[in-house]
């Protein structure tokens, strides 16, 4: 592959999300091509999504469920700021943060979601997005101060919190509310799924309360401690300052290849992005696949070389973790369940986190990840009895 000129490019990621890694691990690598790598992070964690459930429960240590993207920058000589983005000038590629004004040659935005603000605003709220939200109600649980919770919101994120909060080796012993505005907890699957969930939170003592919005029982949601904001997301870049077109949610389109539609060197993933001409579901998935795309979408608009477009996997299941040692395996048509999901989790799981929290020599092969994933399923302890 020809090599760019000695004068040095700028390739700028905004936001520090699942597509954004693989480009900071190519912070060293692509000086070579006179390419210089930085990365503009609204938080120096990526808290990963699939594992901050399991965390809630008390299941998993705070560094089993993050990837500390300062420390990984600095390991790759990728450039790292702390700052939250306020607005794009693509005319003079130019991003102004809270803190600076960053310049570049080629941009990446990856800023992700944010919980859907309520209509009125209480101390008592911790949303699921950005997850470090959920970090601060973890540590106020461990502290004694919260004591009940209410969740606004039983979709797929609701649910998994309350599996894991009400599992019988958790050790947040206290009353939990579910609350859900549809008629049904996980109303874009099947009903099975749903019904089974339902049951099994309603033995563990679990108030499930279906048609109800919680802001319109606000003497119910006085009893409660902390409020779990789980009902919806909107893109980050909402209330920035932007032109790019965007769909119906905020989402910016790009087309196939992740480019977006009226630039020649923007790119947009992850859950800000509505990809191609059908978009996503905002799983994890979608966002550690595109991130693939993105490293060599890159270098090839760079290197003037031709680009790839996104493909998903041809399944791209969702498994949903009860506690430590059970989960839900879920497809667009069937569900399968049972502690083979959750070790199966526990591997797909690690073995990415490891790529980025461990060096080389650290990574545990996958037999050792099935291993150890037999080993907690069997344990009849969490890890805060430990």
């Amino acid at each position: 592959m020809a090599k760019l000129n000695p004068v040095t490019k700028t390739i700028l990621i905004c936001g520090g999300g699942h597509a954004s890694l693989p480009l900071i691990k190519m912070g060293r690598k692509w000086k070579e091509y006179g390419l210089k790598i930085v990365l503009v992070s609204a938080d120096r964690y990526l808290y990963y999504s699939g594992a901050i459930p399991q965390f809630m429960g008390g299941f998993y240590t705070i560094d089993e469920a993050r990837i500390d993207l300062k420390e990984l920058c600095h390991k790759y000589d990728t450039t790292f700021y702390e700052d939250t983005v306020r607005s794009f000038n693509d005319d003079h590629k130019k991003v102004s943060g809270s803190k600076s004004e960053y310049r570049y040659d080629f941009l990446v935005i990856n800023t992700g979601v944010e919980s859907r603000e309520p209509e009125v605003t209480d101390e008592r709220m911790f949303p699921v997005k950005p997850m470090k939200e959920l970090v601060k109600l973890r540590k106020e649980i461990e502290n004694g101060k919260v004591k009940s919770v209410l969740i606004a919101g039983g979709g797929a994120a609701g649910c998994e919190i309350a599996l894991n909060l009400s599992h019988p080796k958790s050790d947040f012993n206290a009353k939990i509310l579910l609350m859900e505005i549809s008629d049904s907890l996980l109303s874009s699957f099947s009903s099975a799924i749903s019904q089974k969930i339902k049951l099994i939170l309603s033995r563990r003592g679990v108030d499930v309360v279906l048609n109800n919005n919680w802001q319109d029982d606000p003497e119910t949601a006085k009893g409660y401690d902390a409020i779990i904001l789980a009902a919806g997301n909107k893109p980050s870049l909402s209330d920035s300052d932007h032109s790019f077109d965007v769909d119906s949610s905020g989402r910016i389109i790009t087309d196939d290849t992740l480019l977006i539609s009226e630039s020649s060197c923007i790119f947009a993933a992850g859950d800000v992005a509505h990809a191609g001409k059908t978009g996503y579901p905002q799983i994890g998935v979608h966002a550690v696949k595109q991130g693939v795309t993105l490293r060599h979408n890159v270098l090839a608009l760079a290197t003037r070389k031709p680009l790839k477009p996104y493909k998903p996997y041809k399944l791209n299941p969702l498994i949903v973790s009860d506690g430590p040692d059970y989960g839900f395996f879920i497809t667009a048509k069937k569900v399968y369940s049972g502690r083979w999901a959750i070790i199966l989790k526990y591997i797909l799981d690690m073995n990415w986190l490891e790529k980025y929290t461990r060096s080389p020599d650290q990574r545990r092969s996958l037999l050792r990840l099935l291993r150890d994933g037999i080993k907690r399923v069997n344990s009849k302890r969490s890890r805060n009895d430990a």
